[in-house]
């Protein structure tokens, strides 16, 4: 039992068999990545990490509206006000974290995921006998901005370097859509 905690988000982690949770420390007020495993139907649910996150981002995730994992590294992605923070939690001890995506100039982020072709997770063992793997398939993040009316995607690849950080070079940009609230 985790006491004294509010869930704010939970996802699968990069290694497919944890679940990645963002709590918040209902006593201290910060935040903190919890990371609970369970191999097997048969095995016991271990609660294998946490990580508290560094207080000075407090007041970024008291804004956050949006939260995203990645299947390739040990990174939490929030998005909050026009950016997007990738946080490493790969140890518990040293969480760093740095900002990976400034949206243009008037424009906020409403939503992030990290993109996976459709049916991916479904068939991962013969996937690819079915269906060709996008060479972005786990390896981007979406990023969903507006401004007025006006919203836009990215699709940011990811630079598989352990901290999250995102190719904004080889983005694509699409528009013409309204306000994108999640994927």
């Amino acid at each position: 039992n985790y006491r004294n905690r509010t869930a704010i988000f939970a996802d699968m982690g990069f290694n497919g068999i944890t679940h990645i949770f963002l709590m918040k420390n209902n006593e201290t007020n910060n935040y903190e990545i919890c990371q609970i495993q369970c191999r097997h139907d048969s095995d016991p649910i271990v609660v294998r990490d946490v990580a508290v996150i560094p207080a000075e981002l407090n007041a970024k995730l008291d804004k956050a509206v949006s939260y995203s994992t990645s299947l390739n590294e040990p990174v939490l992605y929030v998005a909050s006000g026009n950016e997007v923070i990738a946080i490493n939690f790969v140890a518990p001890s040293n969480v760093m974290h740095k900002v990976v995506y400034t949206a243009p100039a008037g424009e906020n982020i409403s939503a992030i995921k990290q993109f996976i072709q459709p049916n991916y997770r479904r068939y991962v063992s013969s996937f690819e006998n079915y269906y060709k793997l996008s060479d972005l398939n786990a390896k981007a993040l979406m990023v969903a901005t507006y401004k007025g009316g006006e919203g836009k995607l990215h699709v940011i690849p990811q630079v598989i370097d352990g901290m999250g950080t995102l190719n904004e070079s080889n983005a694509q940009t699409f528009e013409g859509f309204g306000r994108i609230q999640c994927f």
